[in-house]
């Protein structure tokens, strides 16, 4: 179960790629925020369960 909404976690993420591309930081740093958004896609998108029917299992 997670504590934190994911709204309140991508808009700082969003935010730090914007910054990331305007003030020309190092590649490795765009490549740390590349990998946490992946990171963060897998995570909430794993949160999502999806429910399934008695059918779904025959």
């Amino acid at each position: 179960m997670l504590i934190v909404h994911e709204g309140s976690v991508r808009k700082y993420l969003e935010t730090s790629l914007r910054i990331a591309d305007e003030y020309n930081v190092r590649h490795y740093t765009k490549q740390r925020l590349e990998l946490l958004e992946l990171e963060m896609s897998s995570l909430f998108e794993s949160d999502k369960v999806k429910q399934k029917g008695l059918a779904d299992f025959m």
